[in-house]
């Protein structure tokens, strides 16, 4: 586990800041990335960590189609927590992308 994970270590696992999709919600301010193309956001607050896989900001793609997929269960893995390890949303990056990538090849 990483002693505190910043959008620098998102940024290292290839994630890209597209600061045009940023937003803020109930006063919090959450930071959106691509990773090859599939959506994350990102922020932090009184210690804990928000990141999650967002399947429901790729175009076409719905909450029925989304909802069946297998990487869905791990897509807020590291969603409300306090530590997020590395390696394993690395994993899950390229496990949802590679789901993702199957599901648009159909």
């Amino acid at each position: 586990m990483n002693k505190t994970f910043t959008v620098r270590d998102l940024k290292k696992l290839g994630c890209v800041h597209t600061p045009e999709f940023d937003f803020r919600d109930d006063g919090t301010n959450f930071k959106m990335f691509t990773y090859n193309g599939l959506p994350v956001c990102y922020t932090k607050v009184d210690g804990d960590y928000y990141l999650s896989i967002r399947f429901d900001y790729v175009n076409g793609l719905s909450f029925g189609d989304y909802k069946d997929f297998a990487t869905y269960r791990i897509a807020d893995e590291f969603n409300a927590v306090s530590d997020i390890d590395s390696k394993v949303l690395a994993a899950n990056l390229e496990s949802c992308l590679q789901e993702l990538k199957e599901w648009q090849s159909r």
